[in-house]
């Protein structure tokens, strides 16, 4: 950058002195500044696209959201796709229109001049190539054209596959649009075939191509990781140098598939050791060693069953001190690289990674399920209340449990973590009751194909079942009794599952039962089965229950609203306001005038967006057709 005199105009385009503004500042920090101020457009764009065609976005959002599920975070690649193709009755794009009307506000000339190269954007779908400093260079997979794109913040690494709007910037460079969509180097080949088996079966241009089909692409790869599992876990594409690193890596695959609970655990593991290989250079005597050390290590923070590295050396034939000599090692060379990568997994947005489904146990559970046991397992012949305030107070020791309490004292606390730990504690549960129930259930939760996670649930009430035959007879409030939770809950994790499933008849009859079981429904079954019934067109049922648990409610405002409209009982508006009085939300989600968040929040208070969220949620195969729905409202008043 050639020298600028102090009274000159700043080159950052900002129509100030240099010593007033930019001062001494050098080039990366005025890229730095431009940088923002581009960030800043981005979101002055977002703004004006509401402004003019507010319901356009939201009406087209919601439709394509109903017809991409598989899509996570689908927000930004939206906005990406919809601002720069979307045409007005003008033909200009959201993003022509912006930069036609509001090019002037931008007070920076510098930047006006790159937002005024915009129009010249191009998507990419490409192969992250090569990185220098702040830059990334992206091949594209079609054209095979290197986009070298500029970003503040790129926790990105050579081998990712990439989908991004690349628009000009300065120096033949280019910045994304909104957002970069990244996926794992491990899968970048399988992205790359499948954008250009796609792009075989048309005869358009490249961004043609790209401009009709962008969020198709996405769907495409998201819906194959779901009919494909394996393709994210070959480790026969991970690069071993020689025969004994490869011999290490496939040992070390095929004891944690005989000792996990998911493949992709026994990918993750040999791929740190193929890591460690690529640093460390090691001279390999016996693959066995290196693969027991990683065993073990892993072992601390991934969901595997553990084992002392007495019983490691037993199984693999080697010794202890092996282990412990190896496993140190490894340790010191990418111990670190697995701590930041699991701090990256285990963030606020962990619910996004595993979706704890259904209900779990509430937070007093586990001390009461304690007092019961330890009167039991002395006969009664301890005072029941001294029990209970010895356990609040923290000084109940508990006698000795055989394996299955044990089991189910691990669950307890698997419950109450999240992530890798979460699932290690529901593995150990295992090892010493295959039939625990309540671990089944974790591993449920995990499954994204909902016949698994019914399958799963299916096997968790059988081995519930066992526990409350005692009770199965007997006339008796089963909530009162501690030892039924756990059926409970399965139960009704199942039935949930089974309505998400469209099994509606299946599902009312466990949790109808569940309601016979516990008449207070502390569980909230009535919540998940009034719009099955009135699904079924079962309206007494459907009446004689919201009888039973009366509540002024928004959630039972719109259940009398659905049911005037599907049985025809008149008053449709009349109910319609009522609902929307006690909270207006889900009439929008209802209505198609906003998009259905895809996740449900956790907490909520009434009136408030989030109940709005769940009642929507809850309620969606119901308004599934929305017009009908504004057709009965117009037609009642």
């Amino acid at each position: 950058m050639a020298e600028v005199g102090r009274n000159e105009p700043c080159p950052c385009g900002s129509g100030k002195k240099y010593k007033k503004c930019c001062g001494g500042a050098n080039v990366s920090q005025i890229d730095h500044l431009l940088l923002d101020e581009l960030e800043r457009v981005f979101g002055m764009v977002v703004d004006f696209a509401y402004e003019r065609l507010g319901w356009k976005l939201d009406r087209e959002k919601g439709k394509i959201m109903g017809q991409l599920p598989y899509l996570p975070e689908f927000d930004l690649p939206f906005y990406t796709w919809f601002l720069l193709t979307n045409k007005g009755n003008d033909e200009r794009t959201i993003l022509e229109q912006f930069i036609h009307e509001n090019l002037d506000s931008i007070s920076r000339v510098r930047v006006r001049e790159i937002v005024k190269k915009w129009v010249s954007y191009q998507f990419v779908c490409g192969k992250l190539v090569e990185r220098k400093g702040d830059l990334i260079i992206v091949e594209d997979f079609l054209s095979s054209e290197r986009f070298e794109l500029r970003e503040l913040d790129m926790p990105f690494t050579v081998g990712q596959a990439v989908f991004t709007a690349a628009m000009p910037y300065e120096n033949q460079q280019h910045v994304p649009f909104t957002t970069f969509f990244n996926f794992l180097p491990e899968v970048s080949a399988f992205v790359e075939r499948t954008v250009k088996e796609s792009y075989e079966e048309t005869s358009m241009e490249v961004q043609e191509f790209y401009r009709e089909n962008f969020l198709v692409l996405l769907e495409k790869v998201f819906r194959s990781f779901e009919e494909d599992e394996k393709i994210h876990f070959d480790i026969g594409a991970l690069p071993w140098r020689n025969e004994g690193e490869q011999e290490a890596g496939e040992e070390l695959h095929s004891f944690v598939l005989d000792h996990s609970l998911e493949e992709e655990y026994a990918f993750l593991l040999t791929k740190y050791l193929s890591d460690y290989f690529k640093v460390a250079s090691p001279r390999i005597r016996n693959p066995r060693v290196y693969a027991a050390a990683m065993y073990y290590l892993g072992s601390e923070v991934f969901p595997v069953t553990r084992f002392s590295q007495k019983d490691l050396g037993e199984e693999f034939s080697v010794s202890a001190g092996s282990i412990s000599n190896r496993a140190y090692d490894i340790d010191e060379k990418i111990g670190e690289k697995i701590g930041e990568d699991l701090s990256k997994m285990s963030t606020p947005d962990e619910s996004d990674v595993f979706y704890h489904y259904g209900n779990g146990p509430a937070p007093t559970e586990k001390s009461m399920w304690e007092t019961v046991v330890a009167v039991e397992k002395n006969n009664g012949s301890l005072d029941f209340d001294e029990v209970i305030n010895k356990v609040a107070e923290g000084k109940m020791e508990l006698p000795e449990l055989d394996d299955k309490e044990k089991a189910q004292s691990i669950v307890y606390d698997a419950y109450e973590k999240s992530g890798a730990e979460r699932y290690v504690l529901c593995a150990n549960a295992l090892l010493l009751n295959p039939e625990c129930a309540d671990a089944v259930n974790i591993l449920a939760e995990k499954e994204t194909k909902v016949e698994k996670k019914i399958e799963l649930l299916e096997k968790a009430v059988e081995y519930a079942e066992k526990d409350v035959r005692l009770y199965a007879d007997e006339d008796i409030n089963f909530w009162l009794y501690i030892r039924t939770r756990p059926y409970m809950r399965v139960t009704f994790n199942l039935a949930i599952a089974l309505k998400e499933a469209g099994q509606y008849e299946k599902a009312t009859s466990y949790m109808e039962r569940l309601i016979q079981l516990n008449r207070e429904d502390n569980q909230g079954v009535r919540f998940e089965l009034l719009p099955i019934l009135i699904e079924l067109g079962k309206k007494k049922q459907a009446e004689q229950l919201m009888e039973k648990y009366e509540e002024e409610s928004a959630y039972f405002a719109y259940m009398e609203l659905f049911i005037a409209m599907k049985f025809h009982k008149g008053k449709v508006k009349e109910l319609a306001d009522l609902a929307i009085e006690m909270n207006p939300y889900p009439m929008a989600y209802i209505l198609g005038l906003s998009p259905l968040p895809s996740k449900m929040p956790e907490t909520f208070t009434y009136g408030s967006e989030e109940e709005g969220i769940i009642i929507a949620h809850k309620t969606k195969f119901l308004w599934k057709n929305s017009e009908h729905v504004l057709e009965q409202m117009i037609e009642s008043r």
